[in-house]
């Protein structure tokens, strides 16, 4: 019963559709914005995409800061897509389509690519 928002400025705001409020907010310890989000391990996990190429990997309900960090991406990680409890696919600015797998974290494949604009 909780919505997790990215805000511009970097911050992750966690709300109670019940209880109809903001139970925490809480600045990514991530330089710049938040600028994806997912859900991995059956809910328990929220990983953040942010434009210096880094995952942050955030235990449910634990919002104070994240349990580990992703690092494969060079460039922002735009977009992240779960394909299941464990594998998400990735999209960053390298032009790049990652299959990645969360705890333990693993780069599975590059699937894609594009160049230019």
């Amino acid at each position: 019963q909780q919505l997790v928002v990215a805000c511009g400025d970097g911050t992750l705001a966690v709300v109670n559709h019940e209880k109809g409020k903001q139970e925490a907010s809480v600045q990514t310890s991530q330089d710049g914005d938040v600028v994806s989000l997912a859900l991995v391990k059956d809910g328990e996990r929220l990983l953040t995409g942010h434009p210096n190429g880094v995952i942050g990997v955030w235990k449910w309900g634990e919002w104070e800061e994240p349990v580990d960090y992703i690092k494969m991406h060079l460039e922002s990680v735009n977009a992240m897509v779960p394909l299941d409890s464990d594998t998400i696919l990735t999209a960053s600015d390298e032009g790049l389509v990652r299959l990645l797998n969360v705890h333990p974290n693993k780069l599975k494949a590059v699937i894609g690519s594009h160049a230019g604009d």
